[in-house]
């Protein structure tokens, strides 16, 4: 299996071989994607979480020996909005990259006195940033340990009763109202964020781009658009089973819920866009008609 690292900030993933039509998904900095089929200067790829579409190969660093040095590190999460890569442990060195929420680095050494961390890049530059932008790599986060488990589980025919549930309780360490809490909190960062078409990160992202984020920078990779697809671990519940850091599904669109009849989304309707919150109750301010008589069903991991 050939593979390669986004070397890219972020790389634009799209749905055919050209650059003149808007992207369907955007991959960020340090993720691995398998090569599937090169098509002049463009690779048909098929990122971690299962998502597949062009990539033009300026995006991507292929040195087998960059990529396995990349593996066997110890690496970083960035969960800031975006964060200056540095020359020096200094604000006042020259910014070697600038990467957003969601990219990858590796970490040298521990934070010198001032807070700094002496990272990697995935080319082999040396730089550093502060160590409060910086979250422990998981390796489920971008690694999809959850369809390796289900796989494994299928085969020894010992698939507990519902396995997402179990995957965060063994795998991340979480027990449920941590893990829906945890989800609330990611999706949060995001607020304010404008809208962007097949976006990701803080400077524009779309409906199943923020839900994706906030399972995905807490351990679980869900679908990328707006449904429940099998092998997935979101499962099918109605509206009035619904809790906090669930996912509620209208055609075409995706939102998570807050509680209290409140939910977090991207949106790109006039006067609201963007990621903001809004209510399923008629008799508060921020109620959305059109959406609230439109959401059919919710999805859960438990």
């Amino acid at each position: 299996m050939q593979t390669a690292l986004i070397k890219c900030a972020i790389a634009p993933l799209y749905q055919n071989p050209e650059h003149r039509m808007a992207s369907i998904d955007e991959v960020l900095y340090g993720m691995k994607v398998e090569l599937l089929e090169e098509r002049g200067e463009w690779w048909y790829v098929r990122t971690h979480y299962r998502y597949e579409g062009y990539l033009h190969r300026h995006n991507l660093l292929f040195q087998s020996s960059k990529i396995c040095t990349w593996e066997q590190a110890e690496r970083g999460i960035i969960i800031k909005n975006h964060v200056d890569i540095l020359a020096a442990p200094s604000y006042q060195a020259y910014r070697l990259a600038c990467l957003p929420k969601g990219a990858q680095i590796i970490r040298l050494e521990q934070p010198d006195e001032d807070g700094f961390v002496k990272v990697g890049l995935v080319d082999g530059r040396i730089g550093f940033l502060r160590k409060c932008w910086l979250k422990a790599y998981v390796k489920s986060i971008y690694e999809d340990e959850y369809e390796k488990l289900r796989k494994m589980t299928a085969r020894l025919k010992e698939e507990p009763k519902f396995l997402p549930s179990v995957y965060i309780d063994r795998i991340l360490g979480k027990n449920e109202q941590e893990f829906r809490d945890s989800i609330i909190k990611t999706a949060l960062s995001y607020l304010g964020t404008s809208y962007r078409w097949g976006g990701k990160t803080t400077l524009g992202i779309d409906c199943s781009g923020l839900c994706q984020m906030a399972y995905l920078l807490n351990g679980l990779i869900i679908y990328r658009d707006s449904c429940i697809q099998d092998d997935f671990p979101i499962r099918k519940i109605s509206l009035q089973q619904k809790k906090p850091g669930d996912l509620l599904f209208a055609p075409g669109h995706v939102a998570i819920y807050l509680g209290e009849e409140q939910y977090i989304h991207s949106t790109g309707k006039n006067g609201r866009d963007g990621v903001v919150i809004e209510s399923l109750d008629p008799c508060k301010e921020n109620y959305r008609e059109d959406l609230a008589t439109s959401f059919d069903i919710a999805g859960t991991v438990f």
